[in-house]
Formats: C-alpha cells, sequence, structure tokens
C-alpha cells in the first residue's frame, strides 16, 4: 500500500508539474503529503477553477474518457461489504487512474482544465486506499462517484 501512496504522490506530482510549466513553479512533495493527509478537501472546490470552452465541453481523448467510465464501473461493481474492499477499491482505482494520466495526450486549454478536475481525484483515491472504517470508505467513494459523474459535464 505505501508504494501505491507513493506512485499516488508522484503522479499528483507530475500533474502539478505539468501545470505548472506555465508558472515556472513547481510545489514541493511535502505539499503534496500535507495535503493528502491534511482535512478532506472540499469535494466540489475544484468547478469553482475549471472552465467551459466557450461555454462547450472540453474533448477529452479516448483514453480519459475510457478511464472515467472503468473508474465508475469500479464503483458500481465492487463489494464494500468490509474495510478491506474500500481499500482494494481505492488500489484498483488508482490503477485506472495511473493509466488513464499515462495515456492523456490532450494539450492546451483542455489539457489544463483536465489537470483541475483530476487533481481532487487523486487526493480522495488516496484517501479510499488508507480509510480506517466503513463509514469512511462510504463517504470517499461517494465522493469519488459524485466527482465521476460530473466529467460528463466539462469533457466529451
Amino acid at each position: 500500500m505505501k508504494k501505491s501512496v507513493a506512485l499516488l504522490c508522484i503522479l499528483f506530482t507530475a500533474l502539478i508539474g505539468c501545470e505548472d510549466q506555465k508558472n515556472a513553479e513547481q510545489p514541493a512533495l511535502e505539499e503534496v503529503h500535507q495535503q493528502h493527509n491534511s482535512e478532506r478537501p472540499d469535494p466540489m472546490a475544484w468547478e469553482s477553477k475549471i472552465q467551459l470552452d466557450k461555454g462547450q465541453q472540453w474533448k477529452a481523448n479516448k483514453a480519459t474518457t475510457e478511464g472515467v467510465q472503468n473508474m465508475l464501473l469500479l464503483l458500481k461493481e465492487t463489494s464494500t461489504a468490509s474495510l478491506e474492499n474500500y481499500q482494494k477499491l481505492g488500489d484498483d482505482l488508482a490503477e485506472e487512474l495511473n493509466t488513464l494520466i499515462s495515456e492523456c495526450n490532450m494539450k492546451g486549454p483542455s489539457h489544463d482544465n483536465l489537470h483541475i478536475y483530476l487533481k481532487p481525484l487523486i487526493v480522495h483515491i488516496a484517501q479510499l486506499k488508507e480509510v480506517n472504517s466503513q463509514t469512511e470508505g462510504e463517504k470517499i467513494s461517494s465522493e469519488i462517484e459524485a466527482h465521476l459523474q460530473a466529467y460528463r459535464i466539462y469533457f466529451i
């Protein structure tokens, strides 16, 4: 599990670094750990930062859309009868997210807005992998599902 958390932190840092090339400033890895270990962020705070493409959805590549659909399917089909099931769901979602990120070839403003969308998802998945109770797992998985459902508002 520690390897998975480290991998998520590296992916999060890569996302930040890619976005911040424009800003010429990349946050330290400690900031990622602090965000991950702090109180859960407002699940929908990212919506104040994301933009539409002149009132329309951004065009996403096929791999990104399939990755989101696969994560929704995992949420629907995975048993959540135990704490271990929630943690395994977190691992499975992280694996799918890693694939989505590695296969993303989007560029420009659509890519920038995808980063805004993905940042809280990365944090939520990392939190799900480390849940300490089924109640917490249920809450975080519900937040992940709501986040994944919102994909269709911003991307086609």
